[in-house]
């Protein structure tokens, strides 16, 4: 799937925001091993544009180009495994998380219904979807 390293950072704030345990609550191992191999791979490509970013910083002076080129590469698309949890993983995520209201690095806060929303748009294939069309 390709998406842009803009998407891509928005998908793995969501994904790593979804707690594996919670109290005595725990997601299910299969469900643990996807969620984890899910931010594994988003991290990558992350982790590959901060170095792309702090390279060209390098050779260019001015804040102004640093700027325009972290937006290019913002609007750059790279290919990421789309990977999509089942409606039986979305309800053991949701069992685990209910009560997980989550902050992010931009200072962003979402409720747990929020965050569970927002999961299930980006990462659930619904097997419900095509009986709504």
């Amino acid at each position: 799937m390709k998406t842009t390293y803009k998407d891509i950072e928005a998908r793995y704030h969501i994904a790593a925001a979804i707690l594996l345990e919670h109290n005595d609550k725990e997601l299910l191992k299969a469900t643990k091993v996807k969620l984890m191999n899910l931010r594994i791979g988003l991290g990558r490509h992350l982790k590959q544009f901060r170095e792309d970013v702090q390279e060209a910083a390098k050779g260019l002076a001015a804040d102004d180009d640093i700027n325009a080129f972290v937006k290019e590469k913002y609007d750059e698309e790279a290919d990421v495994i789309d990977v999509c949890f089942t409606d039986e993983e979305y309800a053991d995520i949701i069992d685990v998380n209910s009560s997980n209201d989550a902050g992010f690095p931009n200072g962003a806060r979402l409720t747990a219904s929020q965050l569970l929303e927002a999961f299930y748009e980006l990462f659930v294939e619904s097997s419900n979807t095509d009986q709504a069309q």
